[in-house]
């Protein structure tokens, strides 16, 4: 059904929809056939270069941005990977090529929920289909959800910021203020990254290649898991870019 759905031969005659509206199935898994079919329709799957997302609400998206006319609007609910996977970059560069704003809030999974039996991080994505490049990406912190802030609330006083000038291979930062700008101003300034402080005979970092939904896992020591990976640095520094790694500053 989903294939059927999101086929090209599913089109809007007379110029599309004016407005695209709603939270599209995540986790989809496909056979190789399906796969080669998006490879060849989709250019959110990416190509032999570039690594692509097959996840469903990516290919909605997609689909649900050609099914708009020019200056139509589409407005979904998804995953919060929408903000942050170089998979993202072949969708990324989709949108950005063509609408003149996007504008991605996002919402954590705990102490609540943001919406009920949703039990994941979420984004919500809008944007403009104005065939045009993109010159604002309005982003907002994560936001969460607890008794003393309930989702009423937290849509009454979201704050948006551009990160157009901030945004990383696939990733978007989840930020409201001024003043994180100014962090990542004075961060990028810096020439020395993590990769620079490499040593084949440095200290092991252990950390969870995939997983950590809730938290994420970053040890001195391994932590008996099969998604266990090391990364070898400066002795006098790994444990202190461990900390840095494992904060909620470094996320």
């Amino acid at each position: 059904m989903i294939l059927k759905f999101i086929s090209p031969k599913f089109s809007i005659k007379k110029g599309g929809f004016d407005v695209v509206i709603g939270n599209p199935p995540y986790r989809g898994k496909f056979s190789e056939y399906a796969k080669d079919y998006f490879k060849k329709y989709y250019k959110c799957t990416g190509n032999e270069n570039e690594k692509g997302f097959f996840d469903t609400f990516a290919l909605f998206i997609e689909k649900g941005f050609n099914n708009l006319r020019k200056d139509g609007n589409l407005i979904f609910i998804v995953p919060i990977s929408i903000t942050s996977s170089e998979s993202m970059v072949p969708l990324h560069r989709l949108l950005e090529n063509n609408c003149q704003l996007i504008k991605i809030s996002s919402y954590a999974v705990r102490p609540q929920p943001i919406f009920e039996s949703a039990d994941v991080n979420n984004s919500i994505i809008s944007f403009s289909k104005t065939l045009t490049p993109v010159e604002k990406i309005l982003c907002s912190k994560m936001y969460r959800k607890s008794k003393r802030f309930n989702l009423q609330y937290i849509l009454n006083n979201l704050k948006f910021i551009d990160v157009k000038n901030y945004k990383l291979k696939g990733r978007y930062p989840k930020i409201s203020y001024e003043i994180e700008t100014q962090i990542l101003d004075k961060l990028f300034s810096h020439k020395t990254r993590i990769l620079h402080l490499i040593k084949e005979d440095g200290k092991k970092i252990f950390y969870r290649s995939s997983g950590g939904r809730y938290f994420k896992v970053i040890a001195p020591y391994p932590t008996n898991s099969s998604k266990d990976v090391t990364i070898s640095l400066d002795k006098r520094l790994a444990n202190t870019i461990g900390c840095i790694l494992s904060s909620n500053l470094f996320f």
